[in-house]
């Protein structure tokens, strides 16, 4: 098991760790999800198909609990909430030009479905069939929630 996780971890860590950023806007709570997805893959990674792609698996994993501390510190609310020039940067995208940061502000305005399928599709490079699989949703119900988010941010960013 040690030897899977260090394969994981040196593969996807990154990866991961970037997705679960735009999720939750704060490295430090894309830490300690970070944490949390590794240790909910390494007790049930002996029920893990193998045949399954194993970055859909993580990422499914990573989805599922970045929602759920998404929900439990109400965090939408509190972030829709906020005026835009309210909303302080991490310092990781602070540093960045002018567009990227403004693109971070205006995800902020996504619900938690459009702003997972933006990251996954946009910012991670998944398929819409690998997205829905992460998801676990329809393909269609992807593309819907890509378009709304894309309205979204083009009403926000224009």
């Amino acid at each position: 098991m040690k030897e899977v996780f260090k394969t994981l971890y040196e593969k996807y860590n990154f990866d991961l760790f970037n997705f679960l950023f735009y999720m939750v806007s704060n490295r430090e709570q894309a830490e300690v999800v970070v944490r949390e997805v590794y240790i909910k893959v390494l007790n049930s990674y002996d029920q893990f198909d193998r045949k399954s792609d194993e970055r859909i698996y993580l990422f499914s994993i990573a989805q599922q609990v970045a929602i759920e501390r998404i929900k439990r510190q109400n965090w939408q609310n509190s972030i829709s909430s906020l005026d835009e020039e309210d909303l302080q940067l991490p310092k990781e995208i602070a540093i960045q030009d002018k567009k990227i940061q403004r693109l971070f502000k205006c995800i902020c305005n996504c619900t938690i479905e459009q702003r997972s399928v933006l990251v996954l599709r946009y910012i991670q490079g998944f398929s819409i069939k690998e997205t829905s699989d992460i998801i676990g949703c329809t393909d269609r119900k992807v593309k819907t929630e890509q378009r709304k988010g894309m309205m979204l941010l083009k009403d926000h960013i224009f």
